[in-house]
């Protein structure tokens, strides 16, 4: 009966030494895929890293050119409106010394027709008969 018992022992001991290498040996596939699986993603994390900090790169000096670009139109368009602003105020200034160099003309035009109708030739030339 000891020796039945010692049996079945020994049949459970090596059936569970059996069911222990599966697992061990299933641990050890999940191991290996799971490394492989890590070591792809890696790569691949990796490879996305890179294009990542490219694109990073391309934009900010697209944005450096853009600003620079936007930089040299503000320039660009501030001088143009501060040359349009000066010649504004010189238009405005040739406009005043014209008015006036007008109205200094009709007012000697208004004493030369005065002189001039007051004139004894014109006088004469209008009323011959007005000698007196």
């Amino acid at each position: 009966s000891n020796k039945e018992k010692y049996t079945s022992h020994m049949e459970d001991s090596n059936r569970q030494v059996v069911v222990l290498k599966e697992e061990l040996k299933s641990e050890r596939d999940r191991r290996v895929i799971f490394e492989e699986t890590s070591n792809t993603l890696k790569g691949e994390l990796a490879e996305l890293d890179t294009r990542f900090k490219k694109e990073v790169a391309f934009f900010k000096q697209e944005g450096a050119r853009k600003d620079d670009e936007i930089q040299h139109l503000r320039i660009k368009y501030e001088k143009k409106l501060a040359r349009m602003t000066l010649a504004s105020s010189e238009t405005e200034k040739l406009r005043s010394v014209l008015n006036e160099e007008l109205s200094y003309l009709r007012k000697w035009s208004e004493v030369i027709e005065r002189d001039l109708r007051s004139s004894p030739a014109r006088r004469l030339r209008d009323d011959p008969e007005d000698l007196d």
